[in-house]
């Protein structure tokens, strides 16, 4: 396999101009329209390639981190298989980080017989590119960007403050296609909103100009290579990471993965709790689900509030280490919910804008799980404290976009559809429900599902009754 490295020195020898564009029907909230910009482009060279024939989709990122600037300098190489199963006659790339407040600059982009990309379309959180030749489905093609990323000082997934720098959906990538369009949403009142194929990432990551204790959590096993840090992630629906110069790390194991908490020195032994109970669910989930679906699993202390999954790796807000006594709270609770993110987004995709119940209500479905395998005395508690003292409301079937704010979402989603969860398996029982659950993750694992899917799969459980339990939680079933 052609190094990184190699591809970083390869596509910075000559120059020329990408036109660019913006959306017609921009609003004024919405990021301005970029000017055109002159670029760098190659002179043709051999992109680096698989080894072997790719199951998926493949993302490699070359990234030079300047951390005291907060910029990312990075080459993404992209191999694209056309999952869809339609002909493509362009591609568009989503860059969330118009959303998020970051500056995004492309610089760079070529096609992978090392020819200019001539054109690229620069509308709000996109890039369109128009594909050379029809894409069929199941081909594949090659292109490869350079592009500069420079955060905002402001807490979140993708920001820093000054204690954290954080790397959500950093760089741009193809999102899933239905019958006729891209699935692209904007953010709504709360929720997430993007949608993710899964893909392969190899990520070779050199940091400059940063203090010598700076530590980087990242979701996948770390190796020292050619000056930087290589990690190898497959099967993911998204590549996150974070750096921090106040972290102290403490590590564990569980059904041999890596388990590591990154946490500030103020909260060890909160830190220590966090880490336990994620082992513990872990080896629960596996024996409830199915196999754990990455190498290592990284906890990230957060410097926002609330919690945030991603594949191998998931965020805790400080404050819940701040208020952790006990059993009963919300680290517990929010590290047992993040822990089974891996399964019920990472291994199993559904889309969180329009069907935000897939995910949520089976992380924190989860919990609830957690709490009677290791704590039986306190599931009554678990209840009432997580669910019961909110009276939730609202359709578990809700997308986000029918909600004015997170209070409403997360009773909807969240709330109501661990009650559904649960009502469906008092009426399965013990056996048949979570024999329902290991088919469900293994028909929907690496795949997008949506509720059709859920239900046909139930289908097969002949239950009486079920109408009545989807009439009650549902409006559109």
């Amino acid at each position: 396999m052609r190094p990184l490295a190699l591809i970083w020195m390869a596509l910075g020898l000559a120059a020329c101009t990408i036109p660019t564009s913006s959306n017609t029907e921009s609003t004024a909230s919405e990021s301005p329209a970029a000017p055109e910009t002159a670029v760098a482009s190659p002179t043709p060279f051999e992109f680096s390639g698989p080894e072997k024939e790719l199951a998926r989709s493949r993302y490699q990122l070359d990234i030079d981190f300047d951390y005291a600037a907060q910029v990312l300098s990075v080459w993404e190489q992209i191999d694209y298989i056309n999952s869809s199963d339609g002909v493509l006659s362009e591609l568009l790339l989503v860059v969330e980080a118009d959303w998020q407040g970051a500056t995004f600059e492309l610089r760079d982009a070529v096609w992978g017989d090392g020819t200019a990309i001539e054109t690229v379309a620069r509308e709000t959180s996109a890039l369109l590119i128009p594909l050379k030749a029809p894409l069929g489905a199941g081909d594949s093609l090659r292109l490869a960007l350079h592009f500069d990323l420079e955060l905002a000082q402001k807490p979140g997934i993708l920001g820093y403050t000054t204690r954290q720098s954080n790397f959500a959906d950093w760089y741009p990538f193809v999102p899933p296609r239905d019958e006729t369009s891209w699935i692209l949403h904007g953010p709504g009142p709360a929720g997430e909103h993007l949608v993710y194929e899964s893909a392969d990432f190899e990520v070779l990551l050199r940091v400059h100009n940063a203090p010598e204790e700076l530590v980087v959590a990242a979701p996948a096993p770390a190796e020292v290579i050619r000056g930087g840090t290589r990690y190898v992630l497959t099967g993911a629906r998204r590549f996150a990471w974070s750096a921090s110069a106040d972290y102290t790390v403490l590590e564990s194991e569980a059904s041999g993965v890596t388990l590591a908490a990154y946490v500030f020195p103020e909260h060890l032994e909160a830190g220590q709790a966090s880490l336990s109970v994620s082992r513990a669910a872990l080896e629960l989930y596996e024996g409830l689900f199915g196999e754990y679906p990455y190498e290592s699993l990284a906890i990230v202390e957060a410097d926002f509030p609330d919690g945030m999954e991603s594949d191998g790796l998931f965020w805790l807000y400080r404050g819940f280490f701040d208020d952790f006594e006990g059993a009963q709270n919300y680290l517990t609770s929010l590290s047992a919910h993040e822990v089974a993110h891996n399964w019920w987004f990472g291994a199993v995709g559904n889309d969180p804008a329009l069907e935000p119940w897939l995910d949520e209500a089976l992380a924190l479905y989860s919990e609830r799980l957690y709490y009677e395998a290791l704590y039986p005395e306190q599931v009554d508690a678990w209840w009432e404290f997580r669910i019961l003292r909110f009276s939730p409301t609202g359709a578990v079937d809700s997308n986000i976009y029918a909600h004015t704010g997170f209070a409403s979402y997360v009773q909807a989603a969240y709330f109501r559809g661990a009650l559904f969860l649960d009502a469906l398996r008092q009426k399965m029982g013990d056996v048949a429900f979570f024999s329902f659950l290991r088919d469900y993750f293994e028909a929907g694992r690496g795949e997008i599902v949506n509720a059709d899917v859920f239900f046909a799969l139930l289908g097969e459980y002949e239950l009486v009754g079920l109408d009545d339990i989807v009439g009650e939680y549902f409006a559109e079933r």
